[in-house]
C-alpha cells in the first residue's frame, strides 16, 4: 500500500511540475469554464473555499479531498443563468466504500447558446453555437490518523466553438489537514492540471487554466462565524496585467502610482475572503469577496458592489436549498440555485447541519 501510494504521489508531482512549467510561458488559457463556481454556496462564498472540512457536497467539485464518507449517497444539482442567455448545469454524486475511499461522479455543462456572424459592414451572415462540457471522476481517502486527507479527480473536458472543437484531460489534486478541537482546516490544491489532447487548430496548443491554491478555514469557538481565506494562482504573480493594474479613477493618480503600490495590487489580486454567519443549525448566511474580480470588472467611474457575493443555505431532513448572487459588473449580477438531496433513509437520523462534527474517516 505504501509503495503504491509513493508511486501515485510521484506521478502526480511529475504531472503537476509539467503543467507548472507550461503555465509559466504566459498567455491566455483555454477551458476557462472549469474555473467557474459549480454550486450556489461556492459562489456565495466568492468561489474562495477549498478547506471547509464539513459534510457539505457543495465543495467536492472544487476540491476532491472534501469528498467525505459522511456524504455517502448524496447528490447536488445546480442551475444558473449566465450573461447573454448562457446557462450552466452542474450535477455531483458521492458514494462511499468503507475502508476503501469516497468516490464522486458528476458533470458540468456551460451552454452559450447561439451567436451571430456578421460581416465588416454589420450584415448578418449566419449563426453559430458554442458549448462546453466536463465530467468529474474523483476519489478521496484519509492518510494519517484521520488528520490528513487526499483527493484526486479526473476531468475530461470538451469544448465546441462554431465548427472548431477541442478535447482536454485535466485533474484536480487536493491535500487537506484538519484539527477537530480547534475547528481549523487547511488545504493545498492543484487545480486544472493537464493539457489539450485535441486542439482547436493544428498550429496552436493552448495553456490550461492551472492554478496553485492554498486555503484556510476557521470556525470561531465563541462566536457564530466561520472564516475562510484563499490564495489562488500562486503559480504566477502577474494575474491582472499592466493595463488593469495601472487603471485608476483618474490619469493623474495612475501616473503617480509607485512600483510598490502596483506590486501590492498584484499581490492582493491573489486573495479571496469568505465569512459564514451560523444563525441556526439549519440556516446560515454567506458573504464572499474576490479582489481580482473587483479589479478586473469594476467601472472606473463607479465601483459599486463588483467582486462581492452573498447567499443563504437552508438544510432540512430531506433536502438542502442554497441561493447565491454575485456582482460581476454594474450592468448585472448572476443568480444561482442549488439543491442537494440524500438518497438514504433519514427517518432515524437528525438533519445534517452546517455545525455537525464529521464522523471518524475511513
Amino acid at each position: 500500500m505504501h509503495l503504491t501510494m509513493r508511486k501515485t504521489i510521484s506521478i502526480l508531482l511529475f504531472i503537476s511540475l509539467s503543467t507548472l512549467l507550461q503555465a509559466q510561458t504566459g498567455g491566455q488559457s483555454s477551458f476557462q469554464f472549469l474555473s467557474i463556481p459549480t454550486s450556489a454556496k461556492q459562489e456565495a462564498l466568492g468561489n474562495s473555499v477549498i478547506s471547509r472540512f464539513l459534510p457539505d457536497i457543495a465543495f467536492v467539485y472544487k476540491n476532491p479531498a472534501l469528498s467525505l464518507p459522511s456524504l455517502h449517497r448524496k447528490a447536488d444539482f445546480t442551475f444558473y443563468n449566465y450573461f447573454l442567455d448562457a446557462y450552466a448545469i452542474n450535477l455531483l454524486y458521492v458514494h462511499d466504500l468503507p475502508a476503501v475511499a469516497s468516490f464522486s461522479f458528476g458533470f458540468q455543462v456551460l451552454d452559450h447558446k447561439q451567436f451571430e456572424k456578421r460581416s465588416a459592414t454589420g450584415e448578418r451572415i449566419a449563426v453559430f453555437y458554442s458549448s462546453e462540457y466536463s465530467l468529474h471522476l474523483g476519489f478521496s481517502r484519509s492518510l494519517i490518523a484521520d488528520k490528513l486527507r487526499m483527493g484526486l479527480s479526473l476531468k475530461p473536458a470538451l469544448s465546441y466553438q462554431d465548427q472548431l472543437w477541442s478535447f482536454a484531460l485535466l485533474s484536480d489534486i487536493g491535500l487537506l489537514y484538519y484539527d477537530a478541537p480547534k475547528k481549523l482546516s487547511a488545504s493545498i490544491l492543484l487545480s486544472n492540471v493537464g493539457m489539450q489532447l485535441k486542439t482547436y487548430s493544428d498550429e496552436n496548443r493552448e495553456a490550461m487554466p492551472f492554478s496553485l491554491q492554498i486555503g484556510v478555514s476557521k470556525q470561531l469557538a465563541h462566536a457564530p462565524f466561520r472564516l475562510s481565506f484563499l490564495l489562488h494562482d500562486l503559480n504566477r504573480f502577474d494575474i491582472l496585467g499592466s493595463r488593469v493594474s495601472l487603471a485608476t479613477n483618474n490619469n493623474a493618480e495612475s501616473a503617480e502610482r509607485s512600483p510598490l503600490v502596483i506590486a501590492l495590487d498584484q499581490a492582493f489580486a491573489h486573495t479571496a475572503y469568505a465569512i459564514e454567519f451560523l444563525l441556526s443549525k439549519n440556516f446560515n448566511l454567506q458573504v464572499g469577496f474576490d479582489y481580482q474580480k473587483r479589479r478586473e470588472l469594476r467601472a472606473t467611474v463607479k465601483q459599486g458592489l463588483v467582486g462581492l457575493s452573498g447567499g443563504f443555505s437552508i438544510q432540512t431532513r430531506r433536502f438542502g436549498l442554497n441561493y447565491a448572487f454575485s456582482r460581476f459588473h454594474l450592468a448585472g449580477s448572476t443568480h444561482l440555485f442549488s439543491i442537494n438531496i440524500p438518497f438514504v433513509s433519514q427517518k432515524s437520523k437528525p438533519p445534517i447541519t452546517n455545525d455537525d462534527a464529521v464522523r471518524t474517516l475511513d
